[in-house]
């Protein structure tokens, strides 16, 4: 995961021009307080990703009879975890319960939150492609004018591969290599 990071860190201040903070192994204080400054500070007029590569975990608390147990009500609940988490304890894991309301606050036009962790796909369902259609530019045109909150996941609601992509996890080096090799708009 810190590969992952870096590189991309890289590719999106060099090839993208980038304004990045990149924080490595970084605990839930952490990535909480970096998401509450960008919901102080970001303006319309900026646009925010955020990458998370690492640990995830779900959680599904059903009783016999197939009644949801937790607090919440919402018995899917995809969560990542920080530095600091232990799979024993819930308490230093950040649930996409917690994350959303602060990614909607945020005052920027675009967000796009990708999570290259376990069970990913709790937060998301599958979109169709645009980028090849005949009227594409006027497609991303009319998204560039509106805001928007999307999410890119490695996977569904799954584990997924740590390794097999060299020095990269596998949803991270096809990210990267299409992050590279782009000349056009990449939805």
């Amino acid at each position: 995961a810190i590969n992952d990071g870096k590189a991309l860190d890289d590719i999106l201040q060099h090839k993208y021009g980038f304004k990045t903070t990149l924080l490595i192994d970084a605990t839930r204080d952490q990535i909480i307080d970096a998401l509450d400054n960008y919901v102080e500070t970001l303006t319309f007029k900026d646009s925010l990703l955020i990458y998370f590569a690492g640990h995830g975990q779900f959680d599904a608390e059903y009783d016999e009879n197939g009644e949801c147990i937790n607090d919440t009500g919402d018995c899917k609940t995809s969560y990542w975890l920080p530095i600091d988490a232990t799979i024993k304890s819930k308490s230093n894991w950040i649930s996409n319960a917690e994350l959303l309301p602060r990614i909607s606050s945020l005052k920027s036009t675009h967000v796009l939150v990708i999570a290259d962790t376990c069970y990913a796909g709790g937060w998301s369902r599958g979109v169709p492609n645009h980028s090849e259609t005949r009227d594409a530019k006027k497609y991303f045109q009319r998204l560039i004018d509106k805001q928007s909150r999307k999410i890119m996941a490695s996977g569904g609601i799954e584990q997924v591969m740590d390794g097999g992509g060299g020095n990269h996890s596998v949803f991270a080096k096809e990210l990267l290599s299409a992050l590279q090799e782009n000349t056009s708009y990449l939805e």
